[in-house]
């Protein structure tokens, strides 16, 4: 089960107030098990929140929420998406 959260961030120095999506996975009990980031402890939580996250409800929402969001410049910081391998 999963909770999906629509959060309005406020504006800040340099960034406008905009929309966000906050997906939480919910226990049998419907209590919430992640807050604010989403930590991966096992092969089987991955593929769970790979399927959560390619949801066509969510994809759908994603890109509603980018019609209405103001639009922001693009970052070409170079490495700036990289993944460092450990």
């Amino acid at each position: 089960m999963l909770l999906i959260l629509i959060l309005v961030k406020e504006a800040s120095k340099g960034r406008p107030a905009s929309l966000a999506i906050e997906i939480n996975p919910v226990d049998i009990y419907g209590s919430i098990t992640k807050k604010r980031e989403v930590t991966i402890r096992s092969a089987s939580e991955l593929d769970e929140v790979s399927r959560l996250l390619s949801h066509p409800k969510v994809d759908e929402l994603s890109k509603k929420i980018d019609e209405v969001n103001p639009k922001r410049e693009a970052t070409s910081e170079k490495g700036a998406h990289d993944i460092s391998e450990v």
